[in-house]
């Protein structure tokens, strides 16, 4: 994006600058001309209206004459001539703009999303407020071009070409920067262009910008139009499918004329001057339309100024650019896009008026709807799905025909598709596309009568009839045929009588008879089912079929389906799919099992058996491929056929005429019809022996079938596969079907045009299948990947199986990693693609990555860097250079590896010939010149990386530098003294060319005492411009000078510094420079001026002396000023306690410093003490800025605490609750106490009490209150058998805080009831009669039980269990007990049948009876098995075997109802075996038996008989031809020859032969008879062989092989050259390589390349393609030959590593060799000197530096300075280049200087500069005892020193002053005492004197006594002063006293010393505070308290010695140890007396 905003800025800045050049020629004659225009010229009605600023317009244009005026400075631009015809052709594009009201430009096509029009000044200028005809409107170039043509013909290719009107305004379309006007074209273009970003997003977020211009009309300027150039470039043509999208596709191929440059971000490609452009902002996309089309592809106003700016030498524009065209294709629709909704009506109901059809979205938009169709609804749950409808009688949708009940199919007619196609143009709509749907017209019949068969002259005496509910009662007389397990139904055999079989049907004639339930048999169902009405609605007809007796009748076998889900169909997988049912997927197949050969009788032959196969609802006929796929077949007729056929071959079936023919599609299945002029037959009844079909089928998901059947079921007969007809019409009459109870599916035979369509009958299970059918999801997963195989996502597309999608609609056609972006090659993916399958598929797609710099920095392809020194030579300039190629690209294959170069990281190094390199006129002056690759070079980089789109902005490339010749300025540091003068330092000049020089100037240098630095600078003259200074041409010039400062601070505890602040201050020396006086000043005379509040002048100083004379270059004086010490007191006082201070801390620091003491700490001791903060004077921070003592105050009050009853603390209990109760009791009527406990309820109040947190007094009560204020309610407890007198307690309110109440509730006993049931357990519980008793709770009941079981038993029941216990007692309410009967069972069998309709018993004939279905014939079955053995001619080969196996079984009923008859299951009579045992085939010999033994098998009741057909056939003989390569000794693939025995193969091997010999073999020999291969030999396998050997061929360099081509021209089909035998392979070359280059790399001398040729002979192996190759050899036929020897090239001042290059000896087989000859620097020397400048010797040895001649040292001075400073010296001044030594001096050494001096350090030791002396004041009495802490002060003596750092010598200054005085001061006042002196003595000192002690003595006041004085609270505690009164702070921890103990007076306080931090304790003044201490008379001693029970020194506070010494002496105070003693005595004495208050107050 930053690279568009710059070329956008480049662009605008050259067309202003373009602008100005021309439009300045052309602006007086275009203002004139324009002048002139507009006073001639009136415009007509289609004329555009220009819009402009109102600050420029005096009259806007008036619509109503259509003239356009433009005033104010700027001509109109108008045109005479009244019809100009403006054409957009293909090179230049027409955009409409349309001035509406709001001054806001309106794009003509709302797809130009990206067009220069949308982007308009009055639309986006930020910031800018427009109004009517105050906005510029921009077309293109975003200035809006208003024609002046009278009448504009535009003629464009699209819409968006075409002037549109809006508002009456209309702007036409013009060519981009064309106004055509009379004879030559004018353009309006500003010269003043403001440029604006505007980003917009294409494809996947790939950020673009345009410029929109912001152009003011004041400067607008003309110029003439150019005349047209050639072509400069064409755009390709492209197509694409249809998207919804204007703005695709995301690349576009341009090609360039040659010598025309591309933008650099357009990707090369492997043509030279064929560009992919990405960037979708170079094209007009407002000439796309979105729909279907063809569309013209133009640059854009912005691509063509791209391409202009990169050709900025040429005027480029539209009609120098021939366009291209886009075709946008339909896309297709996906799958299931449109789903027909199903529906069903009952049997005899209209059809639905409409139905309901879902459309959902397409890939890109919505489908649209017919207009005929109706919107319901439209939802969104994932994927958007509209619902219409369509009328039925719209001819949209093709209504079913049939009435009759079944499902039929619901499909969008050939209109209906069509007018959905026309809806939606662009998509292709095809069938797949809609998934059907179904109408279901419902049979809704409680009886169903089936078909019956008789054949003519005979009859029957039972149909079939199907019950459809299990709840439905039927006759006796009816027998179960099938009860079917999966349906709600049973099938019965019903006597004839009950139908109207005997007068409907005519049995002695041949046709088809509908019978139904004659009156009478409905009305006994009714008798029997009360609830239920039988009619002909519910009950449905029958059919009878009387047929012709022929003399062929068959019978169908297990004529129906089976199926399976696999493949390997086996009896296991249809048992599997029979019992689980089938779940499939639509997609999945289905094998169907066909016995289309399976009738009774076995092995006969049928003629004309016509049969039909309707495939199951929701699959289509299909082929298998590949690992078991399946797919829909597209031939579905060829694939049964295919099968049938298949079936026959497998089973050695003969047949004739097989006819498959695919018929119109049953209920929306596929139906065909199977005929076969003959076939045999048979009757295979077990699965492994059957003749069957394999019919592979497929789900098909546009069925929209979701479940159905497979079979003749009752619900629906007509889901049976295989149907049989004996029509006449179809049969000729050649067969009957003979009657087994098969039923004929009457609606089949109707839609199938035939007398009857008969199927197996439902009562057969193993061929009765359900299943479900639903879409399959489907992944297909695409792995994005990058071309270096690094991922770029996973995209994962799901969907149905079966449905197709768009792959590009997926995936993303842009998209990114890090900051590279990726493109999807097209061509890469199909338009479309299936989901297969369920199985997960990958795809691999390697996205092409956009290599540019602007994303990949690395991409850059730079070559290294060229240079020389000026020498004005260009034989010099480099031949070849080397390109530093990335390792991500691929090097094109004629590039050479540099191995003797140093890539840059991540690139591999090349050397490539000038042919691929851009080099530009190279000037021999300095200089540097672009190296490039040029088109050719960027064309071989992309042919050799397809997957890289490589944009032009990568070719960074290198540079030709043409280097300055060395030159050196050296300008040494100089010291001077100032002399009145101005001085500087003198240059010296050296590696100047002679006769020629340097201009250059000096800078000013000094006349004052200073230090600069002098520099040398080149001007510009031409003289310097191929010369450069190799060091730095500058020095240090000094003139001495002193400088005074003031510096204001503190020390610290360890006698450290700190300054504060500092002031400057001026020396004073003589003005005479010429006079010795010059260089001696004074400094001390201005320090008074520099006095400062708050601080003391220090007689210390650092640096030079204060006054003195100059010995050097120059130092500086500095006076020190102190802080003073200040101090700060912070006091805690109890407001409460009459302001009474509690504690005092003394604070003390320097002035103008503060402390960090916070009143934090001791605040919260005391709140844990139970006082509150009331108010803290304290600031945040305390500052010591005043000379006077600060004091603050600390407020504390006491808190109080909230006693409660959780928590009373010393308040008693029974003074904060109080409780009142009441009491209930539960008793019995006569009083007596029940079981029941008393309750006890209670009401309780409680208050809180506020406690002082201090002291722990009660101060005040609170109120009672209580959570609950009454007695709750309660309900009585319920007791068994009794009622209470009250049911509820109510609740009530205490009377009064504290009372006791009682209640009482009794019980009386109830009345109970006990009810005895019989229930008939058998059918849920039937209530069949009670007994009722009655009594009082608890007594008993006298009842038996056994009288009512004996009645219910003659009825058929018997007991089976009761609830009645031996004794009833009335215990519950309305008790009920339950005798539990049930039916009683009998159970009959073979030996004791039953007589149905007799009674069980004989002596109660009222009671049960046997039902039907209980005789004999009912308990007994026979099974057979039939075994035949005949010869393939159906001659009978052996005797018949029959056998039989006979099964009873037992029925058992329920003598209640005499129903629910059950069968035991068929067991094998008794002395039989249910397995029929193994038969073995007879032996006969010749022949082989199909079978060779009828296994033994297990058959059970419901076997039908079965017949084993065993077919005798003659054996196979067999015979082999090998064929032996006998090159390779391996055996070919061998054939097998097979025939009956006794007959001839007429096989002959010359066709495989000539197959060999065409793969290269030649024959060797063949023993295959030519006559055939005669099968004489039984069981003999025979054996020929043919022998093949490989043709072998040799090729020359003279006479190569063309690989691929055939070896024999005349024989193209022949062996082919293999690889390896073209003339490449037979020749090669060795180079060696010999290169010549500085150290650095850089080329020192042209390349040398010598090379030797070989070639050689091949041999290859037709038939393997191996070849064989001999030696390499010249040319002359040596093996090997030499390099000459090479000299090295002589360079002046460089010594190669090698004077020559060997001759070295190779072979072909040596690779390439690269030699690299190496020149050397010579060696050049410097050295660096140090030197003292105080004493002028030099310091040590000189360093001696070395390096080769152009380089640069390494070497610094700076360690060695650093060390000899840490020995004390200070740097002077070097004239060492700041950036190293350059050896540029060949020869010449070079010499450096470092001047060094002796520092002189100022000496700071405390102990070294001040000396106090002290006074120490004591106070005692008369008998020598302390009364109060001595007085201590202290005077002080400062001076100055200064040491040389270097030798160690000490200078020190007198101290200063010279004498002080301690003077006389009052003594203080003691308490009871009186001072025998008044003052202390004054004492004169000096610094020499020793320290002053005086004593004060005190005698003792006589005491008067007095009465206490009651202490007042003062108004304001007064700054504390030292008191025997107040606690002090101690600095050793105390132990305060406890909380309950406050009485006590807290320990003594020991002496402390307070020291500040910025004093040393040694130094600081003591203060020392009163041991003693007396009771305070202001206050209780409670008061006199610390916070926290364990208390330490604050941390603010130094500590102080436990024992204090004297300063003088050192000896211990022990006096005031002595006080001490006494103090502690003192305070024992007060805490005894405190005690002693304190047990008398708790008294």
């Amino acid at each position: 994006m930053q690279k568009r905003r710059l070329q956008r800025a480049r662009l605008t800045e050259k067309r202003a600058y373009k602008m100005y050049k021309k439009g300045r020629l052309w602006l007086v004659a275009g203002l004139s001309t324009f002048t002139l225009e507009t006073g001639l010229v009136q415009l007509q009605a289609m004329a555009d209206t220009t819009s402009t600023p109102v600050s420029q317009v005096e009259k806007t244009t008036d619509h109503a004459n259509s003239s356009a005026t433009l005033t104010t400075k700027v001509a109109t631009n108008t045109n005479d001539t009244a019809n100009a015809d403006t054409k957009s052709s293909n090179s230049s594009s027409v955009h409409a703009t349309t001035n509406n009201s709001s001054g806001a430009a309106t794009a003509s096509d709302d797809r130009a999303k990206t067009s220069v029009a949308e982007h308009t000044l009055s639309s986006a200028t930020d910031g800018t407020k427009t109004t009517d005809s105050s906005t510029t409107d921009l077309t293109d170039s975003t200035t809006s071009h208003s024609s002046s043509v009278a009448t504009a013909n535009v003629s464009a290719t699209s819409a968006a070409q075409t002037a549109r009107t809006v508002n009456g305004t209309t702007n036409s379309a013009v060519s981009p920067n064309k106004v055509t006007a009379s004879a030559a074209a004018t353009e309006i273009e500003s010269d003043s262009v403001k440029t604006k970003e505007i980003t917009k997003t294409t494809g996947t977020a790939k950020a673009v910008s345009l410029a929109v211009t912001d152009t003011s009309m004041s400067q607008i300027k003309l110029r003439s139009a150019r005349a047209a150039v050639a072509t400069v470039a064409t755009i390709s043509s492209t197509t694409k499918m249809y998207d919804g999208v204007a703005g695709t596709p995301d690349r576009y191929t341009v090609t360039l004329a040659d010598g025309i440059k591309a933008p650099t971000d357009w990707a090369v490609t492997k043509d030279p001057n064929v560009y992919t452009d990405i960037d979708l902002s170079d094209f007009d996309k407002n000439q796309f339309g979105r729909g279907i089309g063809t569309y013209p592809i133009a640059f854009s106003e912005f691509g063509l100024s791209k391409l202009a700016e990169a050709n900025d030498s040429l005027d480029i524009t539209a009609a120098n650019v021939v366009t291209g065209t886009l075709t946008i294709e339909q896309a297709p629709v996906h799958s299931a896009a449109i789903t027909i909704g199903s529906t069903s009506i009952d049997y005899g109901d209209s059809k639905p008026s409409s139905y309901q059809i879902t459309v959902t979205n397409g890939y890109f938009d919505k489908y649209n709807a017919p207009s005929t169709w109706t919107l319901v609804d439209s939802t969104s749950s994932g994927v958007i799905k509209t619902t219409y409808t369509i009328a039925s009688d719209s001819g949209d949708i093709a209504v079913p025909t049939a009435t009759e009940a079944g499902t039929y199919v619901l499909a969008l007619s050939a209109q209906g598709l069509a007018a959905l196609q026309q809806a939606n143009p662009n998509y292709e709509f095809t069938a797949d596309s809609i998934v059907n749907g179904q109408l279901v017209i419902a049979a809704h019949d409680i009886i169903t009568m089936g078909a019956t068969t008789v054949l003519v002259n005979k009859t029957t005496s039972t149909v079939q009839v199907a019950v459809n509910s299990r709840a439905v009662s039927v006759p006796g007389d009816w027998e179960v045929y099938y009860n079917d397990k999966l349906t709600d139904s049973i099938v019965y055999k019903v006597p004839v009588s009950y139908t109207t079989y005997s007068t409907a049907v005519d049995t002695s004639t041949v046709g088809k008879y509908t019978i139904t339930l004659t009156d009478a048999a409905m009305a006994t169902l009714a008798q029997l089912n009360s609830s239920t009405v039988f009619n002909n609605t519910n009950v449905g007809d029958g059919v009878v079929l009387v047929k012709e007796s022929n003399a062929v009748t068959i019978s169908p076998s297990n004529y129906g389906a089976k199926a399976s889900v696999n493949n390997n169909v086996t009896a296991a997988s249809i048992q599997n799919a029979r019992d689980k049912g089938i779940n499939l997927l639509y997609g999945q197949g289905l094998y169907l099992v066909l016995p289309l050969l399976n009738v009774a009788q076995s092995e006969m032959t049928v003629d004309n058996l016509t049969e039909y196969v309707i495939i199951p609802a929701g699959f289509k006929v299909a082929t298998t491929g590949n690992g078991d796929t399946v797919q829909v077949a597209t031939d579905p007729v060829g694939a049964l056929t295919a099968a049938i056929e298949t079936m026959m071959t497998k089973n050695n079936v003969t047949y004739q005429g097989l006819a498959v023919t695919q018929l119109t599609d049953y209920n929306g299945r596929q139906t065909f019809k199977v005929h076969l002029d003959q076939t045999a037959a048979y009757s295979n009844g077990l699965f492994e022996t059957m003749v069957y079909t394999l019919l592979p089928t497929i789900a098909v998901q546009s069925s929209g079938v979701t479940s159905g059947l497979i079979g003749n079921q009752v619900s629906s007969p007509d889901s049976a596969v295989i149907y049989v007809t004996d029509d006449p019409n179809e049969n000729n009459g050649s067969y009957s079907l003979k009657d087994q109870n098969y039923p004929n599916i009457d609606k089949v035979a109707k839609a199938l045009g035939v007398a009857d369509a008969v199927t197996i009958s439902s009562s057969f299970t193993d061929y009765l299948y359900t299943y479900t059918l639903k879409a399959a999801e489907a992944d297909d997963i695409y792995m994005l990947q990058a071309p270096d195989g690094s991922s770029l996502g996973i995209i994962v597309v799901s969907g149905n199986v079966g449905t197709t999608y768009v792959p590009s609609r997926e995936l993303q056609t842009i998209t990114s990693s890090g900051n590279d972006y990726y493109y999807l090659n097209p061509d890469s993916i199909p338009r479309t693609r299936t989901y297969d399958s369920p199985d997960q598929r990958t795809y691999t797609l390697t996205y092409q990555r956009y290599v540019t710099t602007t994303t990949d920095t690395a991409a850059k392809i730079t070559i290294a860097l060229a240079s020389k020194v000026y020498d004005n030579n260009v034989t010099t300039d480099p031949s070849r250079y080397t390109v530093y190629l990335p390792t991500e690209y691929t090097a094109p294959s004629d590039w050479t590896a540099d191995s003797a170069a140093t890539a840059v990281d991540g690139t591999t190094a090349y050397q490539v010939s000038t042919d691929y390199l851009n080099t530009t006129a190279i000037d021999q002056n300095v200089g540097t010149y672009a190296v490039t690759l040029n088109s050719a070079g960027m064309a071989a980089l992309s042919a050799a990386n397809p997957d890289f789109l490589i944009a032009g902005d990568v070719n960074v490339g290198g540079t030709l530098t043409i280097t300055q010749r060395p030159v050196t300025i050296t300008l040494p540091d100089t010291i001077l003294w100032a002399n009145g003068q101005e001085q500087n330092i003198t240059p010296v000049i050296t590696g100047v060319v002679a006769v020629q020089s340097l201009d250059y100037t000096l800078t000013s240098g000094l006349t004052d005492p200073d230090t600069t630095t002098i520099t040398a600078t080149l001007t510009n003259a031409a003289a310097n411009s191929n010369y450069k200074l190799t060091n730095s041409p500058s020095g240090q010039l000094t003139v001495g000078a002193v400088t005074v400062v003031y510096q204001y601070g503190y020390r610290d505890k360890a006698g450290t510094l700190h300054v504060v602040t500092t002031a400057n201050g001026t020396a004073t020396h003589g003005t005479d420079v010429t006079a010795k006086d010059y260089l001696s000043y004074t400094t001390s005379d201005t320090t008074a001026t520099h006095a400062k509040t708050g601080y003391t002048l220090q007689p210390e100083s650092t640096g030079y002396q204060a006054d003195g004379t100059l010995a050097d270059i120059g130092g500086q004086v500095v006076y020190t000023y102190l802080a003073n010490t200040e101090k700060i007191a912070v006091v805690y006082v109890d407001q409460d306690k009459n302001n009474v201070i509690l504690y005092q801390v003394p604070l003390s620091g320097s002035f103008g410093t503060h402390t960090n003491y916070t009143t934090v700490q001791d605040i919260a001791a005391y709140e844990k003490l139970g006082y509150v903060l009331a108010s803290d004077e304290v600031p945040a921070q305390l500052e010591f800025d005043q000379d006077t003592e600060q004091t603050y105050y600390v407020y504390l009050k006491h808190g109080t605490i909230t006693a409660t009853v959780d928590q009373p603390g010393n308040v008693a209990v029974s003074d904060l609750m109080k409780t009142s109760q009441r009491t209930i009791h539960y008793v019995y009527a006569d009083n007596t106490p029940t079981d029941l406990a008393d309750v006890l309820q209670t009401v309780t109040y409680t208050r809180t009490a506020t406690v002082d947190a201090v002291d722990r007094t009660v101060l005040s009560y609170g109120n009672w209150t209580t959570t609950v204020n009454s007695y709750p309610a309660i309900e009585s407890p319920t007791i068994t058998g009794y009622t209470a007198d009250q049911t509820t307690i109510a609740a009530a309110v205490p009377a009064s805080m504290g009372e006791t109440t009682e209640t009482t509730v009794r019980y009386s006993v109830n009345s109970e009831t006990i009810r005895v049931q019989f229930v008939d357990g058998t059918t849920d519980n039937q209530v069949l009669g009670y007994i009722d008793l009655n009594g009082k709770y608890g007594d008993a009941a006298d009842y038996t039980v056994t009288a009512d079981i004996a009645k219910y038993a003659k009825l058929g029941y018997e007991p089976v269990r009761s609830d009645l216990p031996n004794q009833l007692i009335y215990n519950q309410n309305a008790q009920v007990y339950t005798v539990i009967l049930a039916h009683r069972h009998m159970t009959v069998s073979v030996d004791h049948p039953g007589q149905p309709g007799q009674a069980i018993d004989a002596d109660y004939p009222a009671g049960p009876k046997y039902p039907a279905g209980t005789g004999r014939d009912s308990l007994e079955q026979t099974v057979t098995r039939t075994i035949t053995y005949q010869y393939a001619s159906g001659e009978s080969a052996a005797e018949t075997v029959n056998q039989s196996v006979t099964f009873n079984r037992t029925a058992t009923f329920d003598m209640a109802t005499g129903k629910q008859l059950t069968y035991g299951d068929w067991t094998v009579a008794p002395g039989q075996s249910a397995l029929l045992a193994a038969v073995t085939s007879p032996t006969i010999t010749g022949y082989q038996a199909s079978v060779t033994e009828a296994e033994a098998a297990s058959v059970t009741s419901h076997d039908k008989p079965h017949l084993i057909a065993i077919t005798y056939t003659a054996k196979s003989q067999t015979a082999t031809v090998a064929f032996v390569d006998v090159t390779s000794g391996k055996t070919l693939p061998t054939t097998v020859v097979t025939g009956a025995y006794g007959t001839t193969n007429d096989y002959s091997p010359v066709s495989q032969i000539t197959a060999y010999e065409k793969l290269g073999y030649r024959l060797v020999s063949n023993n295959v008879p030519t006559t055939g291969i005669i099968f004489d030999q039984d069981d003999v396998i025979k054996s020929y062989t043919v022998k093949l050997a490989h043709q072998m061929t040799t090729v020359t360099p003279t006479k190569p092989g063309q690989p691929g081509q055939p070896v024999d021209s005349a024989h193209p089909e022949g062996p082919k050259y293999p690889a390896g035998t073209g003339l490449k392979d037979l020749t090669t070359s060795v180079q060696r390589v010999i290169t010549y280059v500085y150290n650095d790399g850089q080329t020192a001398a042209p390349t040398v390349t010598q090379t030797v040729s070989f070639e050689r002979k091949a041999t290859f192996d037709q038939v393997t393609k191996v070849v064989t190759y001999m030696d390499w050899r010249t040319p002359e036929s040596a093996l090997t030959e030499a390099y000459a020897v090479v000299e090295s090239p002589i360079i002046a001042g460089y010594t190669p590593n090698a004077t020559r290059v060997a001759s070295v000896t190779v072979s072909a087989k040596d690779t390439e060799s690269r030699q690299t000859v190496t020149y050397q620097a010579n060696l050049e020397t410097a050295t660096v000197t140090y030197v003292d400048a105080t004493t002028g010797h030099r310091l040590g040895t000189s360093v001696t530096l070395t390096g080769r001649f152009g380089t640069q040292a390494d070497y610094q001075p700076t360690t060695m300075i650093a060390q000899y400073t840490q020995a004390g010296y200070v740097l002077m001044g070097s004239d060492y280049p700041a950036t190293g030594v350059t050896f540029n001096q060949a020869g010449v050494v070079q010499k450096y200087t470092v001047y060094l001096a002796h520092n002189k350090i100022v000496i700071t030791a405390p102990d070294q500069l001040t000396k106090t002396i002290t006074q120490t004041v004591h106070y005692q009495d008369q008998a020598g005892h302390t009364l109060q802490a001595d007085t201590i002060r202290a005077l002080t003596f400062t001076r100055s020193g200064m040491k040389d750092a270097v030798t160690g010598v000490a200078t020190y200054r007198d101290w200063a002053p010279t004498g002080l005085n301690f003077t006389a001061v009052s003594v203080p006042t003691i308490a009871k005492y009186h001072a025998l002196t008044a003052t202390t003595q004054a004492v004169a000192i000096t610094a020499a004197s020793a320290d002053d002690v005086q004593t004060l003595t005190y005698a003792l006041d006589v005491p008067t006594p007095t009465k206490p004085v009651k202490p007042t609270k003062p108004a304001k505690p007064t700054k504390p002063t030292t008191s025997d009164d107040l606690i002090k702070p101690t600095t050793k921890p105390i132990t305060a006293a406890k909380p309950t103990q406050l009485t006590e007076p807290a320990t003594v306080v020991k002496d402390f010393q307070a020291t500040t931090g910025n004093q040393t304790p040694a130094k600081s003044t003591r203060t020392l505070v009163s041991s003693r201490i007396k009771a305070v008379k202001t206050a209780p001693a409670s008061a006199i308290i610390k916070p926290g029970s364990e208390v330490t020194e604050p941390a603010h506070k130094a500590q102080a010695d436990t024992t204090s010494r004297l300063p003088q002496t050192g000896e211990t105070r022990r006096s005031e140890a002595a006080a001490e003693t006494l103090g502690l005595t003192l305070a024992t004495l007060l805490l005894g007396f405190g005690g002693l208050k304190r047990k008398r107050h708790e008294k």
